[in-house]
């Protein structure tokens, strides 16, 4: 599993789901190629899962849905205790019900080389957190101030991370969005020392500050 699957998901109570805590048969209905970005729930497909929630990124009125062409998302958990989310008609009643052919056994190749990045992966992240406590010591969780702006229906709209005592703007973090915005001195730094590479400081800035962000933007 990857970091970005790894990420925490935001889930609403709907007490008025019946498939929420009901056991299911998932079947994986879309690209099935180890390329695709949702491969590791193509190779647990046919395996049965347990629905925790409805995810964040779901419609709540059926017709909004059907208007959107987009089925309700679940977050569900396998045996093994691995969540993602997935479609409504991706949870089956019975091995009946399938339709696409068995996935594949995972390669061990490819198990490697995921084991691999996920290690890099990791290995990098605590890179840039060493790199960002030697630069910026005050921008990290506990010490950098952080002022929360709500919408008007309460929901969070944006953070904004200072330099404790100081007007100067670390950072802003858009959760509609998923968008970092950093300081564009902070930003031109960490470029030059990653080499353009910054899906590893947008992982160091959720795993921080417990964001989930996505991408990143520069503070002109």
């Amino acid at each position: 599993m990857n970091l970005q699957e790894n990420i925490r998901r935001i889930l609403r109570e709907d007490k008025y789901d019946d498939k929420v805590g009901r056991i299911f048969w998932f079947e994986y209905h879309c690209y099935e190629s180890p390329e695709s970005c949702d491969s590791e729930i193509w190779y647990r497909s046919h395996q049965k899962v347990k629905v925790i929630g409805v995810s964040e990124w779901s419609f709540d009125d059926y017709e909004d849905r059907m208007n959107d062409g987009q089925p309700r998302v679940y977050l569900v958990e396998w045996k093994d205790g691995f969540q993602y989310d997935v479609f409504e008609d991706e949870l089956l009643e019975s091995p009946n019900e399938f339709y696409r052919p068995n996935p594949p056994k995972r390669k061990i190749q490819e198990s490697i080389r995921r084991i691999i990045k996920e290690t890099n992966t990791e290995k990098m992240i605590r890179l840039v957190g060493q790199y960002m406590n030697a630069m910026y010591p005050d921008f990290k969780e506990g010490v950098v101030d952080v002022e929360e702006y709500e919408r008007i229906d309460g929901r969070l709209w944006m953070e904004v991370y200072r330099k404790p005592n100081s007007e100067h703007v670390y950072a802003k973090y858009y959760n509609s969005k998923k968008e970092l915005e950093l300081d564009l001195e902070i930003a031109n730094s960490l470029e030059s020392m990653f080499n353009d590479d910054m899906t590893y400081v947008v992982e160091w800035f959720n795993n921080e500050f417990g964001t989930d962000a996505e991408y990143v933007t520069y503070n002109m």
